[in-house]
């Protein structure tokens, strides 16, 4: 039985992150800090064999894949399909604004309401539209293979929620990222076991 291993991975801290400010679609580069945490995450990465690189094609998560396509020595494929959530006019608002502003917006966002769309954003639903087929292909592709995809906070949630089948559950059970964490799941014949969760101890 050949067993394929999944490691997401969340960008380094960008400007966006730094400054408190609900990032999204935006395309925020990566802050000191953040190039610092993804060099540290590169770095874990270079003792295991990984067979295949994919990232967001923004620009905070692609800067975090350079460091780990020199020590793994891979190209990263850039996709849209692992692009954070989009939350249209509720993009780079600072929190307290946006908490302010669209409360039931963000209540929505909070409790990760499967079809409450921000204005001109995604549901998660649209989401998955997205990731489903992205999903299945990669892991048909590199079946029994350890691959990394570098991606989002709210996009690795849902990410993580559809590979253990809790999409449709209620009440909602989400999975929170920090900067640089990483989530380690192996993977065959429709069975998946949760090694780690937001892995951070290479970032101390």
């Amino acid at each position: 039985m050949s067993r394929g291993e999944l490691i997401l991975v969340r960008h380094g801290q960008s400007h966006s992150n730094a400054a408190g400010r609900a990032t999204g679609e935006a395309d925020a580069a990566l802050t000191p800090l953040g190039q610092r945490q993804a060099e540290s995450t590169a770095a874990v990465l270079a003792a295991r064999s990984v067979c295949a690189l994919y990232t967001s094609d923004l620009r905070r998560a692609v800067e975090s894949a350079r460091p780990i396509e020199r020590v793994t020595g891979l190209t990263a494929v850039r996709t849209a399909a692992l692009r954070e959530r989009s939350l249209g006019q509720l993009s780079e608002l600072p929190f307290p604004e946006l908490v302010a502003r669209y409360p039931a917006d963000w209540a929505a966002i909070e409790s990760a309401n499967l079809d409450a769309r921000p204005p001109g954003g995604e549901s998660l639903r649209d989401c998955s539209l997205r990731l489903r087929p992205f999903l299945a292909e990669v892991l048909a592709r590199h079946a029994g293979e350890r691959i990394v995809l570098v991606s989002h906070r709210m996009l690795l949630d849902h990410l993580l929620r559809l590979l253990l089948g809790l999409e449709e559950t209620a009440p909602r059970c989400t999975f929170d990222t920090d900067n640089g964490g990483v989530h380690r799941v192996l993977h065959w014949e429709g069975c998946v076991r949760v090694l780690e969760l937001n892995g951070t101890a290479h970032l101390r």
